[in-house]
């Protein structure tokens, strides 16, 4: 644990100097920290994480790419993975790269993604990247669910080009995504609504139907009804409706996003002033609100949907601080926030950061 407490704070030191001393390129100038935080998560003990040993037993026996051309079979355990990741994985077993330094290279080519996807989204580069780390988001992208943090971290940056309204870019980008993690294909509800304009007065509409979909218990028992159908439907529904702990919509977690909605709607037109990109974000991020309440009888479903659309929450965090216009009352209220946040994870997860091997 104590690990984790010294990685985080020098990875969040580290980034307020860089914000101090205003660098200027930016990704380039955080790649060596980010280099070091895969490093140290990558150079873990296999039994700490959910999913460590079945990501090493996965690696272990599929085909290398060679093997698999000759064939074209990915085998019993490259079938329980998507084509994107497991080509991945075929290519690094055939370079004989290490269980170890897979880890260290899935993360850092995530983190690599997050990076450049804040350098254009986020309003405070070094701030939002440091808050995004001391996340429980980042925490189970990291050591957990392995492929959705690869495939998350590549919908952010999709999500750049999106902006910019290179759609062929985009679209290219959510693919590759998908390729690492199905539920990639859920980010591709915000196109529609890209364009949309935020006022206040909408949050009386998002606030009933935000408590509306609380209350609503259809889906399960549709997915329920389809078991008719086929088999698979029927494991789908016992696989989505498995005991999430995590997941308690009145937990605190939710409603500190449902506050950071609620008041980024109430402020808009003054965000806007000084982000431009707040009606986009703040669209992304309330359409994987909806998302989560809809369906919060299937729980890994419903999880699984804040970790795609909630990785952003730092931008929106940072988009409400331009309201305020010195500086450093901002750099008090991020130190405040991130060391509680800090603690918290630091508090939930202790049991997965210990031992480590290399430390």
């Amino acid at each position: 644990m104590h690990y984790y407490v010294l990685a985080g704070a020098l990875f969040g030191f580290y980034c307020l100097l860089m914000e101090v001393f205003k660098v200027e390129r930016k990704v380039l100038a955080l790649s060596p920290a980010l280099l070091c935080f895969a490093f140290f998560i990558g150079m873990r003990d296999f039994s700490i994480g959910t999913d460590t040993l079945t990501y090493v037993e996965i690696y272990k026996y599929i085909p290398t790419i060679t093997e698999f051309l000759g064939d074209f079979s990915p085998g019993f355990h490259g079938e329980r993975i998507e084509w994107g990741f497991f080509l991945l994985l075929s290519t690094l077993k055939e370079l004989s790269v290490t269980p170890h330094l897979v880890l260290v290279f899935i993360s850092f080519l995530s983190l690599m993604f997050f990076a450049a996807s804040f350098k254009h989204l986020s309003p405070n580069y070094f701030l939002g990247m440091f808050i995004l780390t001391v996340t429980n988001l980042f925490l189970t992208f990291e050591y957990n669910i392995i492929r959705q943090g690869l495939a998350t971290s590549v919908v952010m940056f999709a999500l750049t080009r999106l902006v910019e309204k290179r759609y062929l870019a985009y679209f290219l980008l959510t693919m590759l995504a998908m390729s690492f993690h199905v539920i990639a294909i859920l980010s591709l509800l915000v196109f529609p609504f890209r364009n949309f304009k935020w006022q206040p007065k909408y949050l009386l509409f998002v606030f009933f139907a935000f408590v509306g979909l609380s209350f609503l218990d259809v889906l399960a028992a549709v997915v329920f009804q389809l078991r008719h159908i086929s088999i698979a439907f029927w494991r789908v529904f016992l696989y989505l409706q498995s005991s999430v702990e995590e997941l308690k919509i009145m937990s605190w977690m939710l409603l500190s996003s449902v506050l950071l909605i609620f008041t980024c709607i109430a402020f808009v037109r003054q965000i806007r002033v000084n982000f431009k990109y707040i009606d986009f974000i703040l669209t992304f991020v309330t359409i994987g609100m909806f998302g989560v309440l809809f369906t919060h009888e299937l729980s890994v479903l419903s999880i699984r949907l804040g970790f795609l659309f909630f990785a952003i929450e730092p931008v929106l965090i940072l988009a409400l601080l331009t309201l305020i216009k010195d500086e450093w009352p901002k750099f008090v209220i991020l130190f405040l926030l991130t060391s509680l946040v800090l603690m918290k994870n630091i508090f939930i997860t202790a049991q997965y950061l210990s031992p480590y091997t290399y430390f």
